[in-house]
């Protein structure tokens, strides 16, 4: 009788501790995109972008179309890439905001490889 009890106390035990993992992964996922939604939502609220999305492994930047003529891209491009680590992107690609909002037309702007 007693080698039962201390079995299924094992047996519970180990259930317990595969729910505690389950749910650390499974919290631990939506803390890292939240963290990645708000990175983006602060980005999106300077002056300079426009739009912005992580897709691929690249920072997606839709820079403000009245300002991206006169962006100094390597100058963002470095600083967003200041974040590559955490939030888990290689290169920064600016898009033309103003081609794509005429013609929604993709066309790559500048290119900053954040791995050198």
């Amino acid at each position: 009788m007693c080698k039962f009890s201390f079995s299924q106390f094992i047996e519970g035990k180990k259930l317990y501790a595969c729910i505690a993992f389950i749910t650390v992964v499974c919290c631990s996922s939506a803390f890292a995109q939240s963290s990645i939604d708000d990175y983006l939502t602060s980005l999106k609220e300077t002056s300079l972008i426009d739009d912005v999305n992580i897709e691929d492994d690249a920072l997606v930047v839709w820079p403000s179309p009245n300002l991206q003529s006169s962006l100094d891209y390597d100058s963002l491009g470095e600083r967003l890439c200041g974040s590559h680590k955490k939030y888990r992107y290689l290169v920064v690609w600016f898009m033309d905001s103003s081609l794509y909002r005429g013609t929604k037309k993709m066309e790559l702007l500048e290119s900053y490889n954040c791995i050198k």
